[in-house]
């Protein structure tokens, strides 16, 4: 497949990032379906699973607390991005004190301000914070406050990423050049495979940190980060923002994607899944899951325990008309006892 071709015509079209990006991802999928080779092989197959860091924020600081303990202790994850950027600065700086205090020295916490802030804000939070060991603070300011920026990553102890001013390769360069970031977030959802690569090519080169964020994906989306972000050895060093599918009550995936000890792997094969009018359908070999077959006998069930394909769409599957089940989705450790029959009258 001529890749090169395909983003010729791509680039004569400005914006639109997320749609070339899903164009770039869909042309590496079915490369690897040609081929038969897992695409986290293809682009470098450094290592077989990401860590996951999962995004806090905007609640009373005990709430985000609580939510930290929670999914340290469901999911084994240890890395949480705070989402801050608020006024009074007394509110962000006492979630980043509660958190820490109360999840002790080993968890890593980041800033994320989603330009919230002024430059000088930013730097008022982080000599607020100095004794707390935070990592990373992320899009504090505009990045049209060029002298404050640049002022702001020349006094920063922690690295400043680069998020929303950095969409494109063009615009790392810029952001790096200049001294308005030195540290970038890729997004594959933006970028697809091809230029989030040019992009790590950027930062290796220059010798600056990159992350790998996350744009409220679904679990297709999530697959196709932890596919990049797995392929590489420079980003795989962190966690990556791989946890926001958990508050989506339904999704596309037929065997949900599974957070075990705080981790997400790619998938290896190739196989075959179910679209959402029930009918079998082929999936790229990252994507893949295998086909389930419903039990002939018709008998009560707990939906949780009901054959992965019909965790697609509880809503609109013609053969469940089951609404959708939070405790199935988001991979809680404990199932709910809601029973159904099994299989349905006619399916």
């Amino acid at each position: 497949m001529d890749r090169e071709r395909i983003h010729a015509v791509l680039r004569r079209t400005i914006h639109n990032q997320v749609a070339k990006g899903a164009v770039d991802i869909a042309v590496w999928d079915a490369i690897g379906k040609t081929l038969g080779t897992p695409v986290h092989k293809l682009l470098g197959g450094y290592t077989d699973r990401m860590r996951v860091s999962h995004m806090l924020g905007f609640r009373p600081a005990h709430e985000l607390l609580a939510e930290a303990r929670r999914y340290r202790g469901h999911y084994g994850i240890t890395t949480f991005k705070l989402k801050v950027g608020r006024r009074p600065l007394s509110l962000d700086v006492e979630a980043c004190r509660v958190l820490r205090e109360g999840l002790g020295d080993d968890v890593e916490i980041y800033l994320d301000a989603n330009r919230g802030w002024t430059a000088n804000e930013a730097l008022e939070v982080l000599r607020c914070t100095e004794d707390l060991g935070l990592s990373l603070l992320e899009e504090p300011c505009d990045a049209k406050e060029a002298l404050g920026r640049r002022r702001l990553v020349e006094k920063s102890p922690i690295p400043v990423v680069g998020d929303e001013s950095v969409p494109t390769a063009g615009d790392v360069s810029r952001e790096l050049l200049s001294g308005g970031c030195n540290a970038v977030c890729m997004k594959t959802a933006r970028s697809g495979f091809t230029e989030a690569t040019e992009i790590l090519g950027l930062c290796t080169g220059l010798g600056v940190d990159e992350t790998i964020g996350n744009q409220i994906d679904t679990q297709i989306g999530s697959l196709a980060t932890v596919t990049f972000g797995a392929s590489h050895e420079a980003t795989s060093r962190r966690a990556g923002e791989l946890s926001n599918f958990l508050d989506m009550a339904d999704d596309l995936l037929a065997d949900p994607i599974r957070i075990i000890d705080g981790t997400i792997a790619p998938r290896p094969t190739r196989s075959w899944s179910r679209d959402r009018r029930g009918q079998a359908g082929s999936l790229p070999p990252d994507l893949a899951v295998p086909e389930v077959h419903p039990a002939p006998n018709r008998k009560r069930k707990t939906c949780c325990s009901l054959p992965a394909w019909t965790s697609i769409s509880r809503r609109t599957s013609s053969r469940t008309r089951l609404p959708a089940c939070r405790a199935s989705s988001r991979n809680t450790p404990t199932p709910c006892s809601r029973t159904v029959d099994w299989p349905p009258s006619g399916g």
